[in-house]
């Protein structure tokens, strides 16, 4: 597992991390929609997110820019779960049952071809949405058969976490984060944890993973998925809890939100998480350094 070695910094939050890129996707439902036109000719659509902090933020001031443009047309935003499989569970129901509603919806690269393939989807070939300025290979997740369905919204960056007052030296290898995660707890003895992972059984489990299996040379690879790499990401995670005892049983439990509670609150040296513990660590014990 690699940790940057100019770590980011901030003036309040003592913590670093390093990237693996997820593409998040906007995508139009196929079909009749919600829209609705009221008498003065002004038009509203719905769109579903998940209500995530900075990303929920920055969405909010582009459709107050998008409204601003385009006078008579009205973003009416659904906010639905902040889990990604209960809220992918939540729009696929809504598709499943026909609903005019979302018009527009979030949705994570992963799940945009199946979503397509299955009729939810507008090909915006259609609509002759303009792609142009967007990376090539940014649009590849939201391609099926050759046509595209969706665009990239933002790239998340999940990364390892880690308190700068407790780990002085970020590791760059697995060894070395067992060998600070142990150092870290023996040095502070308030502290519960060395490491705080994802562990339970959802997506946030593959991102885990896939942070731990490029620390072995390994990558995600559908079609050649039993490697000597791969097997050694999955033996980590349950010598973490098992042998090297920097992760307690509970991880098998845990996603995102219990992980940020045991960073934030400087129960855990190092963490795998996503952008957002930046800023919701501020005015944590984390931020102060514990």
């Amino acid at each position: 597992m690699r940790a940057s070695t100019s770590p980011r910094r901030t003036p309040r939050r003592r913590l670093a991390g390093v990237a693996l890129a997820a593409s998040v996707s906007l995508v139009a439902a196929c079909g009749g929609g919600s829209g609705t036109t009221s008498s003065d000719g002004t038009e509203t659509i719905t769109v579903a997110l998940t209500g995530l902090g900075p990303e929920g933020e920055a969405t909010e001031a582009a459709i107050k820019a998008f409204e601003k443009a385009n006078p008579k047309i009205k973003v009416n935003v659904q906010v639905l779960s902040t889990d990604a499989t209960q809220y992918q569970q939540q729009i696929q129901q809504r598709l499943v049952a026909g609903s005019g509603s979302p018009d527009v919806f979030k949705l994570d690269g992963i799940y945009a071809p199946a979503f397509a393939k299955s009729g939810w989807l507008l090909d915006l070939a259609k609509v002759k949405a303009d792609t142009s300025r967007f990376m090539p290979t940014s649009l590849t997740a939201g391609e099926y058969e050759g046509k595209t369905y969706a665009v990239p919204w933002f790239v998340n960056t999940e990364g390892l976490f880690y308190r700068t007052d407790l780990v002085k030296t970020p590791p760059t290898t697995p060894d070395e984060l067992v060998t600070a995660a142990q150092q870290a707890m023996k040095d502070d003895p308030k502290l519960k944890y060395g490491l705080a992972f994802e562990g339970a059984k959802y997506e946030g489990v593959i991102t885990a993973f896939m942070a731990m299996a490029g620390g072995f040379g390994s990558k995600l690879d559908p079609e050649n998925l039993d490697t000597p790499q791969n097997q050694q990401a999955m033996q980590f995670m349950d010598d973490a809890i098992r042998k090297y005892k920097i992760s307690p049983s509970a991880v098998t439990g845990w996603k995102e939100g219990e992980v940020q509670q045991a960073f934030n609150s400087g129960q855990a040296a190092f963490a795998i998480n996503w952008p957002f513990v930046f800023s919701t660590a501020k005015g944590t014990p984390t931020d102060l350094g514990g």
